[in-house]
């Protein structure tokens, strides 16, 4: 008396070993060869292994010696043993190879596995801001988001972002925060994954400047893993990113602090310099007596002021990364007539992107302008009693 075994349509006679199919993983990847795997249990005695395909057909038939034939191009037997037995899916499709996949010896008792098949991660980016960044320069203010956006598959890739081939942040660490890697069904409009499989998305975040990015310029490059790639996809921007460190308020350079009172006059020549840390872009200075606007870096005042950078200030104080000291400069080679004979003070406002409020310098000395005119008059106001009357006098001197 002979049972029967229903297998995908087939039926098998109940003689032989018992095969149990395994599926590695159970999701292979179109035109990604993929392998299955045959455990033998008991001798092969019904002609030897068949192995079968979700609609039923054999696709590979083994003796019971091992020798194997393709019924089917695409599958082949790589590993053929009275235990064991590997079938290669050359080239998986969603049209035949999705469902289950067995091997049998004729035995009313076995197991398959479910294959499912996906599309592979393509080379082609479905969104790459990396490639489209231009050059720029990163401040305290400033924000950078970058995404690189994949086809559809699944699962999700692994995305490892690095600047100068030094790993930056990857899905299994954090760089304060600034990063993400999440899935999306739909990326764009016309860009809607099916079937359970999704777009990687790999996105970085930077609000602050790194402190140990401080001052560089590097190039970011992006690597995303995935099980259907054989090497992953390598995205690396060729414009430069310069990360400026944030304006120190400790100035390396304070001559209005330094100033003593003093009185200036026409034959006087007054320079005071003010020097911020190394940073990018240049600041802005503002100088003030008596919190009246002096004079800025968009005016000028008889010629009087400069803004500078420079690279290299003093000795052990070199710039680095592209980034410079901020070097305010006022010059004073005459009295200004508004400021003839006055006492005033002097103070600096020095604004950068970096800062959330100007660096302010006052000076607590003062400075005492005297008359610039050719001839210099004094006048007193001494009263003389003659005859009842007050004279005043003048004195003048050319």
């Amino acid at each position: 008396m002979f049972t029967t075994l229903l297998f995908l349509g087939l039926v098998a006679p109940c003689l032989g070993a018992v095969g149990t199919a395994t599926c590695g993983g159970g999701t292979a990847y179109v035109g990604v060869p993929f392998t299955v795997t045959c455990s033998i249990a008991g001798a092969i005695v019904d002609g030897g292994i068949v192995w079968y395909r979700p609609n039923g057909e054999p696709v590979v038939t083994c003796d019971a010696a091992g020798s194997c034939s393709s019924d089917i191009a695409g599958y082949s037997v790589t590993t053929s043993t009275s235990s064991q037995q590997t079938l290669v899916i050359n080239s998986p499709s969603a049209a035949n190879d999705v469902g289950d996949f067995g091997c049998e010896d004729g035995i009313e008792s076995f197991t398959p596995c479910t294959l499912a098949v996906v599309p592979a991660m393509s080379s082609t980016l479905m969104q790459n801001d990396l490639q489209s960044m231009m050059s720029q320069t990163f401040t305290a203010s400033s924000s950078l988001t970058l995404v690189v956006a994949t086809s559809c598959t699944t699962p999700a890739g692994v995305c490892t972002w690095s600047y100068q081939n030094t790993e930056l942040v990857s899905e299994t660490g954090t760089f304060d925060g600034s990063f993400a890697v999440t899935t999306s069904p739909s990326l764009h409009s016309g860009q809607q994954c099916s079937g359970g499989s999704v777009h990687t998305v790999c996105t970085l975040t930077i609000s602050s400047t790194p402190s140990f990015l401080a001052n560089r310029k590097v190039t970011l490059s992006l690597n995303i893993a995935h099980a259907s790639l054989v090497s992953p996809i390598i995205v690396t921007s060729s414009n430069v990113l310069t990360f400026a460190a944030a304006m120190s308020s400790t100035l390396v350079q304070n001559d209005l602090q330094s100033m003593m009172s003093q009185t200036f006059t026409a034959s006087s020549s007054l320079t005071l310099v003010v020097a911020t840390s190394c940073t990018t872009p240049v600041g802005v200075c503002t100088w003030s007596y008596q919190n009246t606007e002096l004079v800025s870096e968009t005016g000028t005042f008889d010629g009087s002021f400069a803004v500078t950078t420079s690279p290299s200030l003093h000795s052990g104080q070199q710039c680095s990364g592209g980034s410079v000291h901020t070097v305010c400069t006022l010059t004073i080679s005459s009295t200004p007539g508004f400021l003839a004979n006055r006492k005033v003070t002097l103070s600096l406002s020095i604004a950068h992107p970096s800062l959330v409020s100007p660096i302010t310098v006052t000076s607590s000395s003062i400075l005492t302008f005297a008359d610039s005119s050719s001839g210099h008059c004094w006048h007193s106001s001494v009263s003389l009693m003659v005859i009842g009357c007050s004279i005043y006098l003048l004195s003048c001197w050319l």
